[in-house]
């Protein structure tokens, strides 16, 4: 867990902590409710990281994708996350981005108002783009 989280968060500075004190912290962490879900869900990283990497490319290999979506990331997140979805909503023609402030990769775990308020706004919004057609 503690190689794992310094991997995908590599921009924390936990992330350059001594790995022993990375694992003790993990430790503790695996001791509160969320970090006995996020330690069950640990095995599906290694899947999760082979489906990002057969689907990285150009963002245009996503034009086609003509439903809503909101490309949402956390503003303490991995800095690569905000011009992704940049990128991904200049192809797609219903997207828009949202950067959630005082958020990290974890947002969603944490819900916060401010998310929660965002995703309501989404979800409840009017539909803009036309079915497609079959």
């Amino acid at each position: 867990m503690a190689i794992t989280t310094a991997g995908i968060n590599t921009h924390s500075a936990a992330s350059r902590l001594p790995l022993r004190v990375q694992i003790a912290i993990c430790k503790l962490f695996i001791r509160t409710s969320i970090g006995r879900t996020m330690s069950e869900l640990l095995p599906t990283t290694l899947d999760e990281s082979a489906l990002i990497h057969s689907h990285d490319g150009p963002p245009e290999q996503w034009a086609g994708i003509d439903a809503e979506v909101l490309l949402a990331c956390g503003a303490d997140g991995p800095p690569n996350y905000p011009p992704t979805n940049e990128a991904l909503a200049r192809v797609m023609p219903h997207a828009r981005t949202l950067v959630v402030p005082r958020a990290g990769h974890d947002a969603l775990n944490r819900a916060p108002k401010h998310l929660l308020d965002a995703l309501a706004e989404f979800f409840t919004a009017p539909v803009t783009s036309e079915p497609a057609s079959s």
